[in-house]
């Protein structure tokens, strides 16, 4: 990627007027691109982060739309970096990948079925808390758009698991894909999750919410 591109995509990042600068660097999109993208799935700054996930998914998107195969090698990359044999530790995959499908029905159903498989309860379980976060805030993303995949037995399961956890960030966020697919209100010892206090924070619609795990286990 060129050194005015990359240049580019950092400026954009910090932009005060995000949707803007994300339609400006979809104008021309490249693997090298894409690359810092996914590069900045790394970043302390909370904002950058997010901001890196939309971006990566916007991007993949409309590389898809020009270069098909290329397009589903970067999903590929970012399910090998959550592979132990990859040597990395995939922060920010399973946002980035969550995003990508949402916004790609394609690549969905090629990948969807491999996202899901992650949030198996003794997968979950194994993952580094960040990690697990992703996924299930890519659940909390995705839900509505695919509740016929990730409304499972076997996520469903996961979910549940994660409610146990002594993160509140994980406790919060599966709260919150529960009730995406619709199934938490029907779960029982809701009572201990009501009364449940701590605070964690969550990304909807390219705003950043902190809210109460109580609160996000309201009906």
């Amino acid at each position: 990627m060129s050194a005015p591109a990359r240049k580019r995509l950092l400026e954009a990042l910090e932009s005060k007027d995000w949707p803007f600068a994300l339609r400006s660097i979809g104008e021309e999109v490249s693997r090298g691109l894409i690359s810092q993208a996914v590069a900045a799935l790394c970043s302390k700054e909370s904002e950058t982060r997010w901001r890196a996930v939309e971006a990566v998914g916007y991007l993949v998107c409309r590389f898809a739309q020009e270069n098909p195969e290329a397009a589903k090698d970067v999903i590929r990359r970012l399910l090998w970096s959550l592979n132990e044999e990859s040597g990395s530790i995939g922060w920010g995959a399973p946002e980035a990948l969550a995003e990508i499908l949402a916004r790609d029905r394609e690549s969905a159903k090629e990948f969807l079925p491999i996202f899901a498989s992650f949030l198996k309860a003794r997968e979950l379980e194994r993952m580094p808390p960040t990690i697990a976060q992703g996924f299930l805030w890519g659940v909390f993303r995705l839900g509505e758009l695919h509740s016929d995949v990730l409304g499972s037995p076997e996520v469903i399961e996961g979910l549940k698991a994660s409610l146990g956890s002594p993160h509140p960030s994980t406790r919060g966020l599966a709260i919150l894909a529960l009730k995406r697919l619709g199934v938490l209100q029907s779960l029982p010892g809701l009572e201990s999750l009501l009364n449940d206090q701590e605070v964690f924070t969550f990304m909807e619609e390219g705003r950043l919410h902190q809210t109460s795990i109580s609160k996000a286990a309201r009906p």
